[in-house]
């Protein structure tokens, strides 16, 4: 090591052995302990996602017995005893008989003024050109 003297008084200099030394073991420290941190990471973030799969895990089974319950629920309410039950007691229905059941019939339809005492006219009496009344005429196509 080598000195300079200002005011009678000695200047260490930098020892350049020294410095590079200190550089060379910060650097095998630095690479040493890289993977150790790269693996702490990764752990970490391992150890996470584990966490997060078994929370979905469980809400998987929540979700499928919920379905379970749903599917249940569902099958009970369309059997006919209870949508009849349902329909009586909730909804205030009632229940006949065939022979209490009768379809109305509409009203005759009044005569139209000017055709007293004439005879009725056929429906396509007069008409020259007829809708045609099945679906094959009516998209061009003839028997």
């Amino acid at each position: 090591m080598t000195a300079n003297i200002i005011h009678n008084q000695p200047i260490r200099q930098p020892d350049r052995r020294s410095l590079a030394e200190f550089l060379r073991i910060a650097v095998l420290i630095f690479l040493a302990a890289t993977p150790f941190i790269v693996y702490v990471g990764l752990s970490a973030r391992i150890v996470a996602k584990e966490y997060e799969l078994s929370r979905l895990v469980e809400t998987r089974k929540k979700l499928l017995h919920e379905h379970e319950i749903l599917t249940l629920q569902r099958a009970t309410l369309l059997s006919p005893d209870v949508i009849n039950s349902v329909a009586r007691e909730k909804l205030g229905m009632v229940s006949e008989s065939p022979q209490e059941c009768s379809v109305d019939q509409p009203p005759p339809a009044p005569p139209q003024p000017g055709t007293a005492g004439r005879a009725p006219a056929t429906p396509n009496a007069g008409r020259a050109n007829t809708l045609p009344t099945n679906r094959n005429a009516r998209r061009g196509h003839t028997r």
